[in-house]
C-alpha cells in the first residue's frame, strides 16, 4: 500500500515526476504520457476527495473501485 498525505497544492509534484519517469526511463511518447498523467490525476482526485489534510492509504480496494473515466 502507498501511504499518502493529501495536499492538493502538491498533487502536481508527483504527477510531474511520473511524467518525467515515463519519458526518460520508459521512453513513452509525449501524447501517451499526457493521457497517463490525466488518468492518474483523475484517479487521485477521485480517491482523495474529502481526505484533505489526513493520511490515507491507496490499496487494491481503491484501485478496483475507482470509477474514473
Amino acid at each position: 500500500m502507498i501511504s499518502v498525505t493529501v495536499d492538493r497544492r502538491r498533487l502536481e509534484d508527483p504527477l510531474v515526476a511520473f511524467d518525467e519517469y515515463l519519458g526518460r526511463v520508459r521512453g513513452v511518447c509525449a501524447g501517451t504520457r499526457r493521457n497517463y498523467v490525466e488518468h492518474v490525476r483523475a484517479f487521485l482526485q477521485a480517491v482523495l476527495v474529502g481526505a484533505a489534510g489526513t493520511g490515507t492509504e491507496i490499496g487494491p480496494r481503491e484501485v478496483g473501485s475507482s470509477s474514473v473515466s
